[in-house]
């Protein structure tokens, strides 16, 4: 085998230094420094994919801090506006609550007082009555001492006694 032959070690040996040397220039002057372009290439694109998922990622949070703040806004003015109209209602209700019980008040007082004056006209339309029955009766029974005017004296008597 020739690569055992003692008498070509040296040429052997200084042609594997000038291969390993051409191999180191080689590989050290061309495909390293693609290799290490590649690397800080992606290595800068996977930094910018990072930096915009982070800005995406706080432009989402700022957007559910708006959407939450929005929801909350809204949520408040609802119930302000559902209190607003409960408070509405309830004003109106004592309003239209007060405003029949002075309307009721009022028939109430109106019916006592035709009531009354009805309770009067019969009243006096009994008392002539019983006036007219008495002084019949008087009159048939013969009693002479007895006349009208007593009658209605003692009819106005039991009408004040009640």
């Amino acid at each position: 085998m020739p690569q055992l032959n003692s008498a070509t070690f040296v040429s052997q040996f200084f042609w594997l230094v000038i291969s390993f040397m051409m191999m180191w220039l080689i590989v050290g002057h061309f495909i390293v420094p693609k290799i290490s372009d590649i690397l800080k290439r992606r290595q800068r694109k996977i930094d910018d994919c990072v930096a915009a998922a982070e800005e995406f990622r706080t432009t989402a949070e700022d957007l559910i801090n708006r959407y939450n703040s929005a929801v909350s806004k809204a949520e408040k003015q609802a119930e302000d506006t559902w209190q607003a109209v409960h408070d509405e209602i309830k004003r109106q209700s004592e309003e239209l609550h007060s405003d029949m019980n002075e309307r009721l008040k009022k028939q109430l007082a109106e019916s006592n007082k035709n009531l009354n004056r009805v309770e009067q006209m019969v009243k006096a339309k009994v008392n002539a009555m019983v006036a007219d029955l008495s002084e019949v009766v008087v009159n048939k029974l013969e009693l002479a001492d007895i006349n009208r005017d007593d009658i209605e004296k003692v009819l106005e008597q039991e009408n004040h006694d009640e």
